[in-house]
């Protein structure tokens, strides 16, 4: 087991773990849900709602805007906008791209 980081003076530590982030699983499990999929696409509503019943912690849809927006393996195909009850809403839908 390795010590803890700040223990070591900053010129002696390792390099950084790479892909070893906090997303790390929810990237695994969107793709895994992505997969099952019709066309491997999907909304956000119906990823975050698939996370949130399949997953220990779930995710916010703060944190699952920044995954699907930033990692190279989701596309965003469409976004629709809509009046529901009164209200103005968004809905996009994301593409798994291997």
């Amino acid at each position: 087991m390795g010590t803890h980081n700040q223990s070591i003076k900053f010129e002696n530590r390792g390099p950084p773990r790479v892909g070893n982030n906090k997303h790390f699983n929810n990237i695994r499990w969107i793709k895994k849900y992505l997969k099952s999929c019709e066309d491997n696409e999907a909304s956000f509503l119906q990823i975050r709602d698939w996370l949130n019943s399949n997953t220990r912690y779930g995710i916010t849809s703060g944190a699952l805007a920044n995954v699907l927006g930033y990692h190279e393996s989701f596309e965003k195909i469409e976004e629709r906008y809509f009046t529901e009850d009164g209200k103005n809403k968004k809905e996009t839908t994301w593409r798994l791209v291997e």
